[in-house]
């Protein structure tokens, strides 16, 4: 019995450890639904709905 739980914990680690997270921006924000927090000053949705780092220089920007 404990190698069959062991086999099934073994087999969903991968599944577990796959994560990733999809917004198209097509509504030109992202402040909102799904909230993105971080330094949201220093991004911006640009004419083609994609997310832009909007900042010059060298500089530690984050979304999450």
């Amino acid at each position: 019995m404990r190698l069959i739980v062991l086999f099934i914990l073994l087999l969903n680690i991968p599944i577990l450890g796959i994560t990733q997270v999809q917004d198209d921006f097509s509504d030109g924000e992202f402040t909102s639904n799904p909230t993105w927090g971080g330094d949201n000053a220093k991004f911006k949705i640009n004419s083609s709905k994609k997310l832009q780092l909007s900042t010059s220089g060298t500089d530690t920007s984050y979304l999450s």
